[in-house]
């Protein structure tokens, strides 16, 4: 997990996948890894990788990606800055 302060976990707001979607531009970037949801629009210029990488999931779940790229402690550590959210789960009962 990306934040280790439970109080500011229970502090973040929730957003759905619908909502995260919505901030899918280079110029307002989301993305949710691990279940959680992060701002990374001011971030993507500095990403080592390229901006690109992280523009290719904006609105997404970029978790498998960021796992097989092997990211180190310290791209956990500066993600924390990041978090502005939580992803929920949204289930739909069609009758």
């Amino acid at each position: 997990m990306f934040i280790s302060n439970e109080d500011k976990v229970n502090e973040l707001p929730l957003f759905t996948l619908a909502e995260v979607s919505e901030h899918c531009y280079s110029n307002d970037c989301w993305i949710v890894l691990f279940d959680r949801v992060y701002d990374v629009t001011n971030f993507l210029q500095d990403h080592p990788g390229g901006e690109f990488i992280i523009c290719e999931y904006a609105g997404g779940d970029a978790t498998i990606q960021f796992r097989n790229a092997r990211h180190g402690i310290e791209a956990y550590e500066m993600m924390k800055k990041y978090c502005i959210g939580i992803l929920i789960e949204v289930i739909v009962d069609f009758i």
